[in-house]
């Protein structure tokens, strides 16, 4: 999909949803706060923890620094986050960001989903895979928090990069008739 996904979804009666956080220079949080009229963004799902998906998520729902190097407040509070809890080799410095926006949101009582302590469970509208936005219907189709979970036991092992795209959470959003996928830089 190319450097730096964000999509931001406005839905009518103030509901939305954000599917990944973009890279930098502050498009992903412009973008939030221009079609967003709300506090909240009533759903917040990274695909992966690559920093060209995340980039911009402590601006968006975190305390962030201006240019000057002082704190101004939070963008927008999320309701529930969903992210796949993915273990890198190497944790980087957006990765650590990430984490810490998305347990600042928990302690300002955003509902966080980490895949890698629960599970995908079946497709039913009784279960937290179906997030009704208003009007509008988000699923989550598909989403690992392992990359080696995605590839069958005769196969060879991904590489790095492969391995990191494999597990994107993939959401179908739903309204009035039409419908769009997104998949994060899902492989295979």
């Amino acid at each position: 999909v190319g450097n730096g996904l964000c999509v931001v979804a406005s839905i009518p009666g103030g509901h939305s949803m954000l599917y990944d956080a973009g890279d930098k220079g502050g498009y992903c949080l412009r973008a939030v706060r221009e079609l967003l009229s709300g506090e909240k963004i009533d759903l917040v799902v990274l695909s992966h923890s690559e920093s060209d998906h995340i980039g911009e998520l402590p601006d968006i729902l975190g305390m962030a620094a201006n240019n000057d190097g002082v704190a101004v407040p939070a963008s927008k509070k999320a309701g529930t986050i969903v992210f796949p809890g993915d273990q890198h080799i190497d944790e980087t410095r957006a990765i650590r960001r990430e984490r810490a926006a998305i347990e600042n949101a928990r302690l300002n009582g955003a509902i966080v989903w980490n895949r890698a302590n629960e599970p995908l469970p079946e497709p039913d509208p009784q279960h937290r895979r179906v997030f009704k936005l208003g009007d509008a219907t988000a699923t989550i189709v598909a989403g690992w928090s392992n990359g080696d979970q995605t590839r069958h036991s005769s196969e060879p092992p991904l590489p790095t990069a492969e391995h990191n795209n494999a597990i994107s959470i993939v959401v179908r959003l739903e309204y009035s008739g039409h419908s769009v996928l997104l998949t994060g830089d899902t492989v295979g």
